[in-house]
């Protein structure tokens, strides 16, 4: 699920992606929130996706997650 989260969020990201003053591309990812129904205490209060670029660096990616 956080998968295509990032997936959905990085195709609106490039829709309104830009350049600033300082000629850096932007990308600007919407505010999600996923939804979950059931009933289930094993749901946790968000989904995390830790993303590892090349040179080692790390960047969590968190999305709420709404619960019934």
């Amino acid at each position: 699920m956080i998968i295509r989260m990032f997936e959905y969020g990085f195709r609106k990201g490039k829709e309104n992606a830009d350049y600033g003053g300082d000629n850096i591309k932007r990308l600007y990812f919407p505010k999600q929130k996923v939804i979950f129904f059931e009933e289930n205490k094993n749901i946790e209060d968000s989904l995390k996706l830790m993303i590892v670029f090349g040179d080692e660096k790390e960047f969590l990616y968190e999305v709420d997650v709404m619960k019934n």
